[in-house]
């Protein structure tokens, strides 16, 4: 019954067997002890329809020929909000009577503060990176692409053919923004698969900073 459906419960388990004297933790233990099973929460990722599974299949498969020298002249971008974690959880050492010692505890506010920043990165390197300005919209982006990711782009890759990857969100699907990136001779990758932020590479690089807040 779990091979069939991962989501049973030992509950369910116990509705179905026709003994009546087996209680739900016995069924709980016997699948930890008699098989490589054992209960966690599930995962969870961002639903993706059918078309747009399809779609990220198309993508992957024209990037195949794609060398990892090639990769590397690639610019992404996000992005990203981070809560500056006043309120996390920290680590202390101290006697067993010191818990509320000023030297050991941490101060806590009622709302954590929130930012949004832009940034983007490649394989020689990150780019700069931007605090974003209230809610972001098309004006603020083409900013944006102008004075950070442009000068970014000439740092990391100087005179060296590269291409700009942004995903598919309507600000940076504007025809004022298409007109600019035509107009300044940007460079992109094919189209970007919509809900597909687990392609993009610099989802790992804002995990590494959120972990370091």
């Amino acid at each position: 019954m779990v091979l069939t459906d991962r989501f049973t419960t030992a509950a369910d388990i116990l509705k179905a067997l026709p003994a009546e004297d087996v209680s739900k933790h016995t069924i709980y233990r016997r699948i930890r002890e008699g098989t490589d099973f054992n209960n966690y929460w599930a995962a969870k990722k961002p639903f993706i329809s059918e078309r747009n599974r399809l779609r990220r299949v198309e993508w992957c498969q024209l990037m195949l020929p794609v060398t990892i020298d090639e990769w590397m002249y690639i610019l992404w971008s996000d992005e990203s909000p981070f809560v500056l974690r006043y309120n996390h959880k920290k680590k202390v050492w101290r006697r067993y009577n010191e818990r509320y010692s000023p030297q050991c505890t941490v101060g806590t506010v009622k709302h954590d503060q929130k930012i949004m920043v832009w940034g983007c990165f490649t394989g020689h390197g990150v780019g700069r990176l931007y605090l974003v300005e209230g809610i972001m919209e098309q004006n603020q982006y083409i900013r944006i692409l102008e004075q950070e990711m442009l000068p970014s782009a000439q740092n990391l890759f100087g005179d060296r053919y590269w291409a700009f990857q942004q995903d598919n969100d309507p600000k940076h699907t504007a025809r004022r923004l298409q007109e600019f990136i035509r107009q300044r001779g940007i460079n992109r990758l094919p189209y970007w698969p919509s809900q597909s932020p687990d392609l993009n590479p610099i989802e790992n690089l804002w995990s590494i900073r959120d972990n370091n807040l």
